[in-house]
């Protein structure tokens, strides 16, 4: 079973964007408002610059107009800017640079750089490493409705991580993000559903986050949700259903699905009984580290050598 998805980067190094001025913004409108000093323009303009959206990317160009806006005030290009210094966009890697434009964003209130300035501090990066420091952070930005500090700040409370131990803490700031929609946070929160970690234990409940993740296409919350059907547990029992899911996310790369999309070819569940596609599923898990699935392919390659040593000392038709 996939255990619960805590910090993930795409969460925890949010990249705020403008408000005034979105993708659908013709780009000559957005030109002339960036010269004229707008600076959700500017941001705006750099944000396409950084990932090609309607523009040539151009790297070094985002970061000169990220840097334009920063230093002329704006709180989301100082965070913008702080994410060229963290990814090496544009310039060469450098954590401590990016921890000085996450600090200035995050001073003036800006919740994006507030959860990255909580981040930096978990992990060390750019400053001191500190789980105090990075709780008080990612509370700052949880409470103006971030979801991805949501999400981290209840991995704090689970864990007890710059906070005192409190799984009900932790569920209920979970329960925040899950409900912005955050797929994470709803797989997570399925997954308390089904161990009862918080909240009472509630197949029908689990599946439901479980559904909704998987909408989203979280290769976790499929495999989750595939084992609730493959089991009949809070929703009709389906191995079709199930087989499905586990293809889906094993197809994104999710080992805990190789193995239960494996285990489906070998038993015919959901699909037609077949070892050697069986096989070819489980020798990826093993190539990944999964001893279970070592041991499987070594099994069914057995089986398969005794079945051909039984066909070659059977009295079958004779060769003329």
């Amino acid at each position: 079973m996939t255990n619960e998805e805590n910090v993930a980067n795409e969460t925890t190094n949010a990249e705020a964007t403008a408000s005034v001025f979105d993708e659908t913004t013709p780009l000559e409108t957005l030109r002339a408002a960036a010269d004229a000093g707008n600076l959700d323009a500017l941001c705006e303009l750099a944000w396409r610059r950084k990932h090609g959206v309607g523009v040539e990317r151009d790297p070094s160009e985002a970061l000169r107009l990220f840097r334009r806006a920063a230093e002329a005030g704006s709180a989301t290009a100082a965070n913008n800017l702080g994410l060229c210094f963290d990814e090496g966009v544009g310039v060469p890697q450098d954590f401590d640079e990016a921890a000085v434009w996450f600090r200035r964003a995050a001073d003036a209130g800006d919740a994006a750089a507030q959860n990255n300035l909580g981040w930096a501090y978990l992990n060390g990066l750019g400053v001191r490493k500190s789980a105090g420091a990075a709780t008080r952070w990612f509370r700052k930005a949880a409470e103006q409705g971030l979801a991805g500090a949501q999400n981290n700040l209840a991995h704090c409370y689970e864990n007890g991580i710059g906070v005192a131990k409190n799984i009900e803490e932790s569920t209920r700031w979970l329960q925040a993000a899950a409900e912005s929609g955050l797929a994470e946070a709803q797989n997570n929160l399925g997954w308390r559903y089904q161990k009862g970690l918080g909240v009472k234990a509630d197949f029908k409940e689990a599946a439901v986050w479980f559904e909704r993740a998987s909408e989203a296409g979280l290769a976790a919350a499929q495999t989750n949700l595939g084992w609730l059907y493959l089991n009949g547990l809070g929703v009709d029992r389906s191995d079709e259903k199930a087989f499905e899911l586990f293809e889906s996310a094993a197809k994104q790369g999710d080992l805990a699905a190789i193995g239960r999309l494996a285990q489906c070819y070998e038993y015919g569940r959901g699909v037609a009984k077949n070892d050697y596609v069986a096989a070819k599923w489980y020798q990826i898990a093993a190539n990944a580290g999964d001893a279970g699935a070592r041991r499987k392919c070594e099994e069914l390659a057995g089986a398969a050598t005794k079945k051909l040593d039984a066909l070659l000392r059977s009295d079958g038709p004779k060769l003329k």
